[in-house]
């Protein structure tokens, strides 16, 4: 879809956030926080105001709809993929501690090591004892669930990226439309609130884009490293609080820069 912005002056999509000199800030944005006495700093409204076009409707809703999906994708990582890595570390590191209790302390604990459901039988047992408990294999199931929620999270994921990039390429459809109607120069120059162009809004949002897709990617590297039982606890550690940092949203995703930008440069914006 990007690709047919070349038809049109300028890129048709944005330099990388690598490339790029800095944040993303609205044009007035320090006018706009630069309200005598404290007031509260509600972005201008446009001349037009109420007299908005279908443009700035539907770029209004899909830039909403954008935020909810980054939310929403915010709440799967923080909670449901954090609570089943964490609950699949602790399963590991008790596991780890009853092996050590039994056999290094020489505890008088005897063990059955089994795999439920699985083409992997382990025993570990003293010659000629039999086991009084079964500890490992109720471990094991809780540890494979995790695995499994984890999946399921990676899944959820992969479908708020799709609906993100739906809702950028239909940015792209609303330019082609406004440019139709309007022209280039309206479409180009033309503030669509505040100062920035819709032009603008549209070449800029695929930054969020890739940064959300990266993000994915970098989740998805890291429960494979937690997928295998034999993983250390420290490695574990590391990519747990990688898992919760998301590093590649910190300076674009979308409560980085966008929804404060959002507040300046979207009249009728829902806080």
């Amino acid at each position: 879809m990007s690709g047919r912005l070349a038809s049109f002056k300028g890129p048709s999509t944005p330099l990388s956030p690598e490339s790029s000199p800095g944040k993303i800030r609205p044009n007035n944005r320090g006018t706009a926080a630069g309200n005598k006495g404290g007031a509260n700093s509600t972005p201008p409204s446009s001349p037009g105001r109420e007299l908005e076009s279908t443009f700035h409707r539907k770029t209004r809703a899909l830039l909403l709809e954008i935020r909810s999906i980054c939310r929403l994708w915010s709440d799967i990582v923080l909670h449901d993929g954090l609570k089943a890595a964490k609950t699949l570390v602790d399963a590991r590191t008790e596991l780890e501690w009853v092996f050590e209790s039994a056999f290094c302390n020489r505890s008088p604990v005897r063990l059955t090591v089994f795999f439920a459901e699985s083409s992997n039988a382990l025993a570990v047992l003293p010659p000629g004892e039999n086991p009084t408990c079964r500890i490992v294999g109720p471990k094991l199931r809780i540890m494979d669930k995790q695995v499994r929620d984890l999946d399921g999270v990676l899944t959820k994921l992969k479908d708020l990226l799709g609906r993100l990039n739906s809702a950028v390429d239909k940015m792209e459809l609303v330019l082609f439309e406004a440019h139709r109607a309007k022209g280039w120069l309206w479409v180009e120059e033309e503030p669509l609130w505040t100062s920035w162009s819709l032009h603008k809004f549209v070449t800029t949002i695929p930054q969020i884009a890739r940064a959300y897709h990266r993000s994915y990617h970098m989740h998805l590297g890291i429960v494979e490293t937690l997928r295998p039982h034999s993983v250390s606890f420290e490695t574990s550690r590391q990519e747990i609080n990688r898992w919760v940092a998301q590093p590649h949203l910190e300076e674009t995703g979308w409560d980085a820069e966008w929804e404060d930008l959002c507040q300046v440069e979207v009249d009728r914006w829902q806080v």
